[in-house]
């Protein structure tokens, strides 16, 4: 079963400046990990790591937070993530890379999604990865809150769109339910994108 770990760091400039580049992010994040050595070359693939950062929220500790997930236990603040259930009613909330790719004549593209798409948009990636934000919708709840769009890595080689989800959805496919939850969603895993975080709710 993954486990989830909480790091917390000072708010430094140095930390600042470390998470800001999404390369040295990525760097500071496997360095919690044991060196594989050369024995895969996709260690975050392999370990099963996704991250997010989370900053201070206003009212709250004065730490900036680094969301692990992975199948290697950091320490004793480890703990084992959830599972979920077909039925089971979940709020959820994760940084996506909005991004849709085509390929036309061996060359591949990318495309931001448009603020006029990103609702459906998201709620097809959601059910593909078997939650349905559509059961909510019925009731007259706002299920479903999307974020402006905001650019990732920009000043680096890798960049992508990214938009933060908001969700309150119900489990309709148990296993690519909890694969998701898990091991993040969309593209951008390295950079801190994708990674999941939840809860049971009702």
């Amino acid at each position: 079963m993954p486990l989830k770990t909480v790091i917390n760091l000072p708010v430094s400039r140095e930390v600042v400046m470390t998470l800001s580049d999404i390369d040295q992010r990525h760097k500071r994040v496997m360095s919690f990990f044991p060196d594989l050595h050369g024995i895969s070359d996709r260690p975050r693939s392999d370990l099963g790591i996704v991250h997010r950062v989370e900053m201070p929220k206003p009212g709250g500790p004065r730490s900036i937070n680094i969301v692990v997930y992975s199948d290697v236990e950091i320490g004793p603040e480890s703990q084992q993530l959830t599972s979920v259930r077909e039925g089971d009613r979940i709020r959820l909330r994760v940084l996506v890379a909005a991004e849709r790719r085509t390929t036309t004549d061996g060359v591949r593209r990318r495309f931001s999604v448009r603020d006029s798409e990103i609702r459906g948009w998201a709620v097809s990636l959601l059910l593909k990865a078997g939650m349905d934000v559509t059961a909510g919708m019925e009731e007259g709840q706002e299920v479903i809150t999307i974020s402006g769009s905001r650019q990732i890595g920009r000043r680096t080689g890798v960049n992508f769109t990214g938009r933060e989800i908001d969700a309150l959805a119900t489990i309709t496919d148990e296993k690519a339910a909890n694969e998701a939850l898990h091991r993040g969603i969309g593209r951008g895993k390295s950079y801190g994108l994708g990674l999941i975080l939840f809860a049971r709710v009702g």
